[in-house]
């Protein structure tokens, strides 16, 4: 039979959200043979252990304070034994809220920053989580009024997605971050890499802010002209772009399109791009099975240091 000697904390937000601690003895490793149930309202298992199961809260049924039994299933569906001094209670509580928020760019921290102020939050930066789009982001400063929080990742320029957990749980508040304006950051392009391609077409790098992987109809453009042949969004922050052969460009600033929008460069030059008259020739490669290398020769490379040209 498996008994439950303690659980912490006994109290969180009916909001749910609260990650709760359970020792105990004859528990599983499969985190599905222990499902915990507060009152009528699930726990959902993350870890497993025989000596301790950690669970985080859905939100409370009734959405209401009060007091509920804390219930650990066995796996055979009978109750494990309650041996907690007191008994195996747990407060429903409701008094963190968020109560506005805003986004803004940080040119230091050249990244997007979420400010949420509120009260009760009791947040500091070991015990406080942030997830947007279920990616955990970098905490900056936390405390029972103030978070602000540094966006290093976003599935595109939009969010409807966005998981606090504070000690007690899920604050209030949240609606208009999860179900009506969300996050919304304007795309930005600080930079193209390398500064100068090949005629046969080259491999640039777009640094970027406010673009994930799942963003559409990107590009860059000179001017009004694509000047990729495709584009691959390696990551937040990150587009690539493979230009087309033949696109002839002088010395000048490349920008970032996303549909019908075009956004300039944030800090000019250092999204000037050109292509060189140069014309690179290769003449021979040699394959080095042993070593895992290919040596290129040819000429015309000089120019191109910067970047493996494409062929």
């Amino acid at each position: 039979m498996g008994n439950v000697t303690n659980f912490y904390p006994k109290s969180g937000s009916v909001h749910g959200g609260t990650l709760i601690t359970v020792d105990g003895y004859h528990f599983s490793d499969d985190y599905q043979d222990n499902p915990i149930r507060i009152g009528v309202t699930d726990c959902m298992v993350e870890v497993s252990t025989p000596t301790q199961l950690k669970c985080r809260t859905e939100a409370r049924v009734s959405a209401e304070v009060g007091d509920d039994d804390f219930i650990v299933l066995l796996k055979t569906y009978e109750e494990a034994v309650c041996g907690v001094d007191g008994g195996c209670k747990y407060t429903w509580t409701d008094t963190a809220k968020v109560s506005s928020y805003e986004v803004k760019f940080d040119d230091e921290l050249n990244d997007y920053v979420l400010k949420l102020v509120g009260t009760g939050l009791n947040a500091t930066l070991d015990n406080t989580e942030v997830l947007i789009d279920t990616m955990k982001q970098p905490v900056l400063n936390a405390s029972d009024t103030e978070l602000n929080v540094r966006i290093t990742n976003m599935l595109s320029s939009v969010s409807l997605n966005t998981d606090i957990h504070l000690p007690a749980g899920h604050p209030d508040g949240l609606d208009d971050l999860n179900y009506k304006t969300g996050l919304v950051l304007t795309p930005r392009i600080h930079g193209i890499t390398p500064a100068v391609g090949s005629l046969g077409g080259a491999l640039i790098v777009a640094d970027v802010r406010g673009i994930g992987n799942m963003s559409e109809s990107v590009t860059i453009v000179s001017g009004t002209t694509n000047v990729c042949a495709s584009v691959k969004i390696v990551k937040y922050g990150q587009v690539q772009c493979l230009t087309k052969e033949n696109l002839v460009l002088t010395d000048g600033a490349l920008a970032l399109k996303v549909g019908d929008k075009t956004y300039d460069c944030i800090k000019s030059p250092a999204c000037n791009y050109q292509t060189s008259a140069t014309l690179l020739t290769v003449t021979s490669l040699t394959l080095d099975l042993a070593a895992s290398t290919i040596t290129i020769i040819g000429t015309g490379f000089s120019g191109f240091s910067t970047s493996l040209p494409h062929f």
